[in-house]
């Protein structure tokens, strides 16, 4: 308890004066968030946080966009205080170290007197501790209205997390060696283009279907652009993209087709468009192989074109899962532009 007590007093004192403690740690974004709660809190709060971050994607097994952990022992927290994703709970009724970590960060910052008028319960610290590093600590009068105050922001919450992640994750992905001759050549030959990590390759270019596929390999992970110069975009249904999706892994992929009984569509906001989400699984039954794909598809009325992006993951013996991976196709699906973005935006 000493210990803690000393850990805590450190932990104010950085808390209220700037980020002088601050260190850089990895470059590699992280899925883990720990949590830091007394235990009669963390009981009665468990369930409702933990259906905050369940979201994911089945690859096939389901994993999770992000991952609470949870720490017991409040001695052990200097052991976290370097990871990326730190949450801290507490109640105004709740006894320990955690909560007189809490209280007296709040007291500290003029914020206490907000979360027992029922005003606040949520407030972010960015950077504190190490570089590109996320801590809320989420507080309110009692359990049960803490439950209500994360269910009603569960959105929220997770998107701090979760859109943080992705930021750091295009980081990493273009931080070193990005092929700039092959996008300036797309975008030249094609009148689009993606920002492509420095060790994919042309792995097939079909000029006269409008395809063009780039593959990485050690894990497998492919990423195609294929469009239609059309004038209806009506033709995009969910049962046109599955279908659209089997006759190309006929045609390049050598055989692979959608396992429909595994398929989620959504409309999302897609760079300003609206598109088509599609999460599923792709299988090919003369290879016994599979494994996740996630593609946007969308019409763009400038160029009068159906595009589709799909990114797919092959990683049979990979045990520290294949989202991340999926991931990465996500962000390089989001670099997408073509010719008329760059003009309207002023670039060449």
């Amino acid at each position: 308890m000493k210990r803690f007590r000393w850990i805590l007093g450190l932990l104010v004192v950085v808390l209220l004066f700037s980020n002088c403690y601050r260190r850089e740690v990895g470059v590699e974004p992280e899925q883990n968030i720990y949590v830091f709660a007394p235990d009669t809190v963390w009981q009665q709060v468990q369930t409702t946080l933990d259906s905050v971050f369940d979201r994911g994607v089945r690859t096939p097994q389901y994993e999770r966009y992000l991952k609470l952990k949870y720490i017991p022992n409040p001695d052990d927290m200097d052991k976290y205080t370097l990871h990326r994703n730190l949450m801290f709970l507490a109640t105004m009724d709740s006894k320990g170290p955690i909560a007189d970590l809490v209280t007296r960060s709040l007291s500290s910052s003029g914020a206490l007197e907000s979360v027992k008028s029922g005003k606040n319960f949520l407030f972010k610290k960015e950077d504190l501790w190490a570089e590109n590093q996320l801590i809320l600590m989420l507080a309110s009068v009692n359990a049960d209205s803490l439950n209500r105050k994360i269910a009603r922001y569960r959105n929220q919450i997770f998107n701090l997390y979760f859109d943080r992640y992705m930021s750091q994750l295009k980081k990493e992905l273009y931080r070193r060696l990005e092929q700039k001759k092959l996008e300036k050549k797309l975008l030249k030959k094609y009148q689009w283009e993606v920002r492509v990590q420095h060790d994919y390759f042309v792995a097939w270019e079909s000029p006269d279907t409008g395809f063009v596929f780039l593959r990485r390999m050690h894990p497998e992970r492919w990423f195609y652009v294929r469009w239609l110069d059309s004038d209806n975009p009506g033709l995009i249904t969910k049962k046109w993209i599955l279908d659209q999706r089997d006759s190309v892994g006929v045609w390049f992929y050598g055989g692979d087709k959608v396992n429909r009984d595994y398929v989620k569509t959504k409309i999302v906001d897609f760079l300003g468009r609206r598109a088509y989400r599609v999460d599923g699984l792709w299988e090919n039954d003369q290879k016994v192989a599979g494994g996740p794909f996630r593609e946007y598809v969308f019409y763009d009325e400038p160029t009068a074109r159906i595009y589709i992006l799909d990114g797919a993951v092959f990683s049979p013996q990979n045990v520290y899962g294949k989202l991340p991976y999926l991931l990465q196709l996500d962000v390089m699906a989001h670099t997408f532009k073509t010719l008329v973005d760059i003009q309207k935006s002023g670039g060449k």
